[in-house]
């Protein structure tokens, strides 16, 4: 892609927090990450494993229950590049939040206990330097 198309690309995502683009089947591992490769450098992850995985919640643990990705990272990543490579016929529903909208939505005494708060986050397994 052109930088140019990156750049607008970079710009929906900073404006809308998610974009979507449909029909994309034809990309493999290697084709996702030099597009994502494109807004910055991988974050490592907190299991050491390389950017690309696969998650199969026949056999993952927690790929088919509410999660946050990667909230329990010191720098979590400006974005996450997924692809849907097969969705079950139902179910399998990825859905977004946008966080800072919320947060904006709230009444002002409910922004200010919101402010006050603080939860640790952790990786099961992890070791952190903390």
């Amino acid at each position: 892609m052109p930088d140019q198309a990156i750049a607008a690309i970079n710009s929906l995502v900073l404006e809308h927090k998610v974009i979507f683009f449909r029909d994309q089947g034809h990309l493999d591992d290697a084709e996702q990450e030099r597009f994502a490769l494109r807004f910055g450098k991988p974050s490592p992850y907190p299991e050491g494993t390389t950017p690309i995985f696969e998650i199969d919640s026949r056999r993952d643990i927690g790929a088919d229950i509410w999660h946050i990705d990667w909230s329990c990272m010191d720098a979590y990543p400006k974005i996450a590049v997924l692809r849907g490579v097969v969705i079950p016929q139902a179910g399998g529903d990825t859905v977004w939040s946008n966080t800072a909208t919320a947060y904006l939505d709230l009444p002002l005494p409910l922004q200010r206990l919101a402010d006050e708060l603080w939860a640790v986050h952790i990786w099961p397994g992890a070791h952190y330097g903390r």
